[in-house]
């Protein structure tokens, strides 16, 4: 068996998105592939996560939001940090981890803060 893990993920299955199932599966292989890969290296890299890097359309599908929107980001300053390996714009894994889990609690500070507000407007009438 080869040591080398190889994962190709298209332009092409990115179209799959909007099409439901088809996409899933196409993320299952890649997430079931680069953890293969990854559970090899594990142990034999410290802070592993700090050394995979993942592309634009990855960064996408595993945050939901367009490629678009990532450039956009970069542009403004925002999101994940990011790098540019040989003129293309890759993100560690585990800034991409850190940025998601970030944005999940701004989003449910933000929720309890609309509640804690909506609560003292009913009250003060």
């Amino acid at each position: 068996m080869s040591d080398k893990i190889t994962a190709t993920f298209t332009i092409e299955n990115c179209s799959l998105i909007t099409r439901g199932e088809p996409v899933a599966k196409a993320l299952e292989t890649l997430a079931s592939t680069r953890e293969k890969a990854l559970q090899r290296l594990r142990g034999r890299v410290p802070n592993l996560d700090n050394y995979v890097l993942l592309t634009e359309f990855e960064v996408s599908c595993l945050m939901s939001v367009p490629g678009g929107t990532l450039r956009r980001w970069r542009g403004e300053g925002k999101g994940p940090s990011w790098h540019k390996v040989e003129g293309s714009v890759r993100y560690a894994l585990a800034d991409v981890l850190r940025e998601i889990e970030e944005s999940k609690r701004l989003s449910v500070r933000a929720n309890m803060e609309a509640r804690q507000a909506s609560a003292k407007h009913h009250r003060v009438r």
